[in-house]
């Protein structure tokens, strides 16, 4: 019973971290909707851009 409940936390963690990830390529690669203010990005961010 425990190696299945660890198994299901294993792809549930998983499944998260693909859906951050994909978030902040998503992120990364897509322009602010404002015209008047757009916040800066982190540095961080840049690591996740497709260039």
């Amino acid at each position: 019973m425990m190696n299945v409940k660890k198994s299901v936390c294993a792809k549930v963690a998983s499944a998260a971290e693909k859906a951050a990830r994909g978030a902040l390529s998503r992120s990364a690669n897509s322009t602010s909707c404002y015209v008047f203010y757009q916040p800066k990005a982190p540095k961080d961010l840049k690591k996740f851009r497709k260039f």
